[in-house]
């Protein structure tokens, strides 16, 4: 009886000493590299909206719990609190394994180059041990039965305490998100990128698996490159211009035609990118600054009002004698209605919706082709309006930039489900050397307007990218000077599903 006693007297200490040895360990290690434990946190699909507090309060509550072991008086309480402090690990680690979107990386000293699996067993064995050196203190003033009840007890309110976190941590990143964002391990493996002879090329469009490209300086020639960016093919439209001045035309391509626009001429031309050859289909009245292709013979615009001159929707269809359908209340006027609406239009033919996002305020615009239904979203970013400064030039007639504001949303584009804003301003635990090597690409759900993920798109030799568009499971880049093209991985993020 005297060794089976010696040896419970040696277990318990034992198993003190080794939750605080864990605990000093892991809480110093948190310390001394506070701050990039905290950035680790708030790329917790479950912690980052709280990661500000939570990351004080998991190291102190380490060191305390692991004080207080040292001392008899307090050894009961402190080990229940140890074992509850490991089901809410173990809780957390098993909701990332399976229910998150993505695993994030790892974090706490001696358990930091564990992979999450490793780490649920590591974190089981502790509770097991817990849970030995609790019957044992507890013997011989409290029965087994009751022990067994505080500890499930105590299981129930650590586990469901976790999980209240992580539907409220979601609830908030997804919608009601402090610039916080998720960035899971890279989705995309960068492919091959190739150098472009000319700068002032731009992504025309897909198909058949071929990337178009067209060039603002020469507005009607084509360059074809299939994705492996080995193959190239120019060529050059041919077309009668009418006679029209154009100056900023720019071509789209769409399954089996191209379009070719100048909206400061309201004319569009469609051809076959067989031939290349092409007519105008619409000769109307309606100037347009940008459009997108909704079928063959349907565009969105954004569009000048008269009288304003300020931004509008609006919907083209060539086939019905060139209807134009023009809403003003879909690009909500704060400022001036010109420089404040400024943004990029995309079409979505997954969901038959067009998206219009802002530059300089923290929101889109979804909306049906034909106008006559939108919603508004919200990026995460939290600045609501950039504050824009104008200066007056010609006596007053042309309105400029005092001073050249920052864009919230630099670029935007959109496949399937999502939609995928490019941004340059840094969330609360943000890198900011990231953005000297790396553009940041926020994607959210169209269908419900939801922050997802962000990823970064990398620089290709040291060059920004620019401009991108998804096709399938692919992404196109543009920088100053060259095409690259990544590809997702599937196992990461599916663009397709």
């Amino acid at each position: 009886m005297r060794i089976s006693v010696k040896i419970r007297s040696l277990l318990l200490e034992a198993i003190c000493y080794l939750y605080i040895l864990l605990f000093i360990y892991t809480s110093i290690s948190k310390l001394i590299d506070f701050e990039n434990f905290q950035v680790q946190l708030g790329q917790s699909p479950m912690l980052g909206s709280y990661a500000e507090w939570i990351a004080w309060i998991i190291p102190l509550s380490e060191i305390l719990i692991a004080v207080a072991l040292s001392f008899s008086k307090f050894r009961k309480a402190t080990l229940f609190a140890s074992y509850a402090l490991m089901v809410m690990f173990t809780t957390y680690i098993y909701i990332i394994l399976n229910y998150s979107d993505f695993i994030p990386c790892s974090c706490g000293g001696v358990l930091e180059k564990m992979t999450w699996n490793e780490h649920l067993i590591f974190n089981v064995f502790f509770i097991f041990l817990a849970m030995i050196a609790i019957f044992i203190e507890s013997q011989p003033h409290t029965n087994n039965r009751k022990i067994s009840i505080y500890l499930l007890l105590v299981t129930v309110v650590s586990s469901i305490s976790v999980i209240v976190l992580f539907l409220a941590s979601e609830n908030k990143i997804h919608y009601n998100n402090a610039f916080t964002r998720r960035i899971p391990h890279s989705p995309v493996k960068m492919l091959r990128g190739i150098s472009l002879e000319y700068n002032s090329y731009y992504i025309a469009g897909y198909a058949n698996g071929k990337i178009y490209l067209g060039n603002n300086s020469a507005p009607k020639h084509i360059l074809q490159i299939d994705t492996s960016l080995t193959h190239q093919k120019a060529f050059r439209l041919n077309q009668d211009n009418h006679h029209f001045n154009f100056n900023t035309a720019q071509v789209r391509i769409k399954d089996k035609h191209y379009y070719f626009a100048d909206g400061t001429i309201p004319v569009i031309y469609r051809g076959s990118i067989q031939d290349w050859k092409g007519q105008p289909i619409y000769n109307g009245t309606t100037k347009f600054s940008t459009y997108e292709v909704v079928d063959t013979a349907k565009f969105v615009v954004r569009a000048t009002e008269p009288k304003t001159g300020e931004n509008v929707m609006a919907f083209i269809d060539s086939y019905k004698d060139a209807t134009v359908v023009s809403e003003t209340d879909i690009l909500e006027k704060r400022l001036d209605g010109i420089f404040d609406t400024d943004g990029l239009l995309n079409y979505n033919t997954h969901n038959n919706t067009s998206i219009y996002t802002y530059y300089y305020r923290n929101q889109y615009v979804i909306m049906k082709p034909t106008l006559d239904s939108f919603v508004r979203g919200k990026t995460i970013d939290t600045l609501h309006q950039v504050d824009l400064q104008f200066a007056y030039t010609r006596q007053g007639r042309e309105k400029k930039f005092a001073t050249q504001p920052e864009k919230i949303n630099t670029y935007a584009a959109t496949s399937g489900k999502y939609l995928y804003i490019k941004s340059k301003r840094l969330g609360k635990y943000d890198r900011s050397e990231m953005l000297q090597q790396a553009s940041l690409i926020d994607v959210y759900l169209v269908e419900d307007n939801s922050y997802q993920f962000s990823f970064y798109f990398y620089h290709h030799k040291g060059e920004e990218i620019k401009s991108f568009k998804i096709y399938d499971d692919i992404i196109v880049g543009m920088t100053n000077k060259y095409l690259v093209v990544g590809r997702f991985r599937k196992e990461r993020f599916n663009p397709l599903n």
